[in-house]
């Protein structure tokens, strides 16, 4: 029986994490968390294929998100990606790093993914999740936290609850009299 094996990269943020897709099984484990990607991930990717019982040349493609995120990590994501993609034959394919933490998420319904951006910004989008992944609600942008929240806000539906994911959700501060509310909710 043929198996479609997928590896997933994402180094765009900490700790970043790989995950080994085989039909409906899935893996994945997180990267250094300092940020250390490029120590870690051959070594991640190893250790994920073993814990499945594959070898690299079952897989059949990659997968990276590629952004927004640390200039750093996607440089690394790339190169090893390339360098995967090359030495087996297979493809790669790149998701955006915002969407990719919405589809990630086992929760239904609307969903801000907020990533750190450094420098007193974060990146963020917000999404609408259901059974068939997340759609875009507002297109990723970048701005300083208390911008964000309240475009998060402006966003969302009147007396609806904002759920919000991600590195970044902790440097967001909502005031009291959001109608719905707001939920955060650990990364996946």
């Amino acid at each position: 029986m043929s198996q479609n094996v997928w590896l997933a990269i994402h180094t765009t943020d900490t700790p970043g994490a790989v995950a080994l897709v085989c039909d409906n099984d899935v893996q994945a484990l997180p990267l250094d968390a300092a940020g250390k990607h490029a120590s870690t991930l051959l070594g991640a990717i190893e250790a994920l294929l073993a814990d499945m019982h594959k070898e690299i040349g079952h897989v059949k493609g990659v997968v990276l998100t590629c952004g927004p995120g640390s200039f750093t990590g996607i440089r690394i994501g790339m190169a090893t990606a390339q360098g995967l993609s090359q030495a087996i034959g297979v493809e790669v394919a790149f998701c955006d790093s915002l969407w990719a933490e919405a589809a990630a998420h086992p929760r239904l319904g609307r969903l801000a993914t907020v990533l750190d951006a450094r420098r007193s910004e974060v990146y963020a989008g917000l999404y609408e999740v259901g059974h068939d992944g997340p759609v875009e609600i507002l297109a990723p942008f970048v701005d300083a936290p208390a911008a964000t929240a309240q475009r998060l806000l402006d966003a969302t539906a009147p007396h609806a609850t904002l759920h919000v994911s991600g590195s970044g959700s902790g440097l967001l501060s909502f005031s009291d009299d959001a109608s719905g509310g707001v939920e955060r909710i650990d990364r996946v």
